[in-house]
């Protein structure tokens, strides 16, 4: 009994092991399809648009990759960094991703102000990504590789803009070589459990 024990946790624990999570197609956020027509909660992925802005034509501010871009105001948790509007967040409606980045401008920041976007996990900061306090819509990579299911923006008094918000989901892919080591465990097992059963009839 003790070896069927054995044997059954080394298969689950075996056929856990026999995936490995890699990142998917990127899914990129672009906001042209929609133009004049009011974003949606689920759109490109993500809900709670409605609540920190709306898509913009843009006009005014250079490095669009397009003709609208979404704009909004500071929606950074009040942990020190913008100026807490109270609002809410972008949630990934389909689980945690891998956030690679986004176009991003910032106006008007005041001094001593450190601005951005905040990836959060879990309800906690996992990685801040700088504000390049730059010009126009520029792009800033996250650089991080962990799981995010949450994105906050900190901005200055006149809110910001993104553009081709781009993340990534992890897919399960079969690792090549585990099952064979899962194979050879069980032989290695069942052949130590028969000698143990030749020693005792004898």
């Amino acid at each position: 009994m003790q070896i069927r024990n054995v044997l059954a946790r080394c298969v689950c624990l075996l056929g856990l092991a026999t995936v490995t999570a890699v990142h998917a197609t990127p899914v990129t956020v672009k906001f042209e399809d929609l133009g004049s027509t009011p974003i949606y909660d689920g759109y490109g992925g993500l809900s709670g648009w409605r609540d920190i802005g709306s898509v913009r034509e843009n006009l005014y501010i250079p490095g669009g990759q397009g003709q609208y871009s979404f704009g909004g105001f500071n929606t950074a948790p009040d942990d020190g960094l913008g100026w807490d509007d109270g609002q809410g967040g972008l949630r990934f409606t389909d689980g945690p991703v891998i956030f690679e980045g986004a176009y991003f401008f910032n106006a008007d920041v005041p001094a001593n102000i450190t601005t951005g976007i905040l990836l959060y996990y879990q309800g906690q900061l996992v990685h801040r990504i700088a504000d390049p306090m730059s010009g126009g819509l520029d792009w800033i990579a996250s650089g991080y590789q962990g799981l995010v299911d949450t994105i906050y923006f900190a901005a200055g008094y006149d809110g910001f803009m993104i553009d081709n918000l781009t993340y990534s989901r992890r897919a399960l892919v079969p690792e090549p070589s585990l099952p064979l080591l899962l194979v050879s465990g069980m032989g290695l097992l069942g052949w130590t459990q028969r000698k143990r059963n030749v020693r005792s009839l004898a």
